[in-house]
């Protein structure tokens, strides 16, 4: 189950850890099983140009930009305190 508000124009979500697993993968949460657990998210314009120059500069993504069932292109990474990220570009909806 997860909850979601939007709020001026802001997002704010609560999902299982189970959750974060499927947008992640299980490596992600792999010695957080107890403290604070959260994910910073930023809409992006364009994904791929954004992972683009973050990977030149050296980032390292946990997971590169992927089309999500749920209507998102996001990609996943970590800033140097250990907060996760994820960057978000909505998928335009096709055309009938």
């Amino acid at each position: 189950m997860s909850y979601y508000l939007r709020l001026e124009g802001q997002d704010f979500a609560l999902v299982k850890v189970s959750a974060g697993i499927r947008m992640m993968d299980e490596a992600t949460f792999a010695g957080r099983a107890s403290g604070s657990r959260i994910m910073l998210c930023s809409d992006v314009e364009n994904i791929d140009a954004n992972y683009n120059t973050l990977t030149a500069k050296g980032v390292t993504f946990i997971k590169p930009p992927i089309s999500q069932p749920w209507g998102w292109r996001t990609a996943y990474f970590a800033d140097p305190e250990g907060n996760i990220w994820e960057f978000r570009q909505a998928i335009p909806a096709a055309s009938p």
